[in-house]
């Protein structure tokens, strides 16, 4: 079983396109799981017919405005432990063939422990040949290593083994409506890794509105979410890299948290700041002023 999983508020007119690029897939052995993040627009109505067009299975489910991330737990705590699914943004859209190559991926990979799951890019909807990828010589990698081991910095499309994370759930911070999938991924991480495929499944879209566009700013606005996401990614490289590549990714991460700390005007946010910390001060003050002034 596949769910296509798609958290929505107030994406009328993107849903539209993605669904128009559902119901034109090669292959209808799908779910297509949406959650609506308390839309005020005609979202509801939308979904609920093309429900009754019965072109493809479609399960509605409303919740509250609480963010992506609360739309993800409700999503996995629907799905269950059963088969795989992938989130599809309510401003992108898939490849005619994308649900057809998922289904021949996931049996390539279903005897084998080592997988969780299959990562590929996400194509600009402009140009599809305009994202780097991991060598195929790489024949496994954890999510947040294709940005923190490899240097890629871009987006990606992910295959998940539901059984892996059915029963994760990301935390609920009062008044905050935004904490980064990366945590997801690291939870995933002991499990075990992603095959990574270089094929054409996603296309993309960046909106004026949209998540990834407005990044820094919603890490203002998220304080609690940020720092938990950024203290999860410190510690992680803490336990899994060695060496310089180790120095180097913790000087990053210390840089992210100590601009974002400066930002939030506390004088409780320098407590407990190494030696390292304090080097990094000029330099995060630079950080801060790019990235959230």
């Amino acid at each position: 079983m596949l769910y296509i999983f798609t958290p929505a508020y107030n994406r009328e007119k993107c849903l539209r396109r993605l669904y128009s690029s559902l119901i034109s897939q090669t292959s209808k052995e799908f779910i297509w799981l949406v959650i609506n993040d308390g839309s005020t627009d005609n979202t509801e109505n939308l979904v609920k017919s093309w429900q009754k067009e019965n072109k493809i299975k479609i399960i509605y489910l409303y919740q509250r405005n609480q963010g992506k991330h609360i739309a993800y737990n409700t999503a996995l705590k629907f799905m269950g432990e059963k088969g795989f699914h992938v989130c599809v943004d309510s401003d992108d859209r898939l490849s005619q063939g994308a649900v057809e190559t998922f289904l021949e991926d996931i049996s390539a990979i279903s005897e084998n422990n080592l997988y969780i799951g299959i990562v590929y890019p996400r194509n600009d909807n402009r140009n599809e040949n305009t994202q780097k990828w991991i060598s195929t010589a790489i024949e496994t990698v954890r999510i947040q290593d294709i940005k923190l081991k490899y240097g890629l910095n871009i987006e990606t499309c992910i295959v998940m083994k539901n059984a892996y994370v059915s029963s994760f759930r990301f935390p609920i911070f009062e008044n905050e409506k935004f904490v980064s999938e990366e945590i997801m991924y690291i939870y995933t991480g002991k499990y075990g890794g992603f095959r990574p495929i270089n094929k054409v499944v996603y296309y993309f879209e960046y909106l004026e509105d949209g998540l990834t566009k407005n990044i820094f700013q919603l890490w203002k606005k998220n304080p609690q979410g940020t720092l938990y996401f950024l203290e999860q990614r410190k510690q992680y490289i803490k336990e899994n890299f060695n060496g310089f590549e180790k120095f180097r990714e913790l000087c990053k991460v210390k840089l992210n948290i100590n601009a974002f700390r400066l930002t939030q005007n506390d004088i409780k946010w320098t407590k407990g700041y190494s030696l390292i910390d304090y080097f990094l001060i000029p330099i995060s003050l630079f950080v801060k002023y790019r990235r959230f002034d």
